[in-house]
């Protein structure tokens, strides 16, 4: 009954530890949503220019057999985004891996003229053609972890 009872305690402070842990991790702000937006658009629209055969000054893409990398080196965002975004350079890299349940990608940025200045995100079994696929999102601006869900994209 002891060994029961030492169980059953043991798993509820696991529990609540973990529950505690979770909740000290913000929801997503602004800030940090803008430039991961930014990013994640500067990846699609030079990847999408370089398909059609335009020159992108700042972005080199080295594709594999399952694996592309994305090198982003002083992008500038003004010529990029047409002045709609509110930094103005980009670099670093976007690695994404091709599996059976989705694409990974993970990111190393550093931006300029915005708030966020170090930004690195990963997406798990990310999906394009599935809008409900249900990715993991991990997001760090400046530091600071951000938990995010599909919802948070949904604005």
């Amino acid at each position: 009954m002891k060994k029961t009872s030492r169980t059953i305690l043991a798993a509820a402070v696991l529990m609540l530890a973990a529950s505690t842990a979770y909740a000290q991790v913000p929801p997503i702000d602004e800030d940090a949503m803008n430039a991961f937006g930014i990013s994640f658009s500067a990846y699609i629209m030079s990847a999408m220019m370089m398909a059609f055969g335009q020159e992108v000054p700042g972005f080199e893409m080295e594709e594999n057999e399952d694996s592309a990398t994305m090198t982003f080196d002083n992008l500038d965002l003004t010529d990029l985004g047409d002045g709609s975004f509110e930094y103005t350079s980009i670099s670093g890299t976007i690695t994404a891996v091709e599996a059976a349940d989705g694409v990974t990608m993970e990111a190393d940025l550093m931006l300029q003229g915005g708030p966020v200045k170090k930004l690195q995100w990963s997406v798990e079994e990310f999906d394009m053609e599935d809008a409900e696929s249900e990715a993991v999102f991990t997001i760090i601006a400046d530091g600071k972890r951000y938990r995010v869900s599909n919802t948070d994209f949904m604005m």
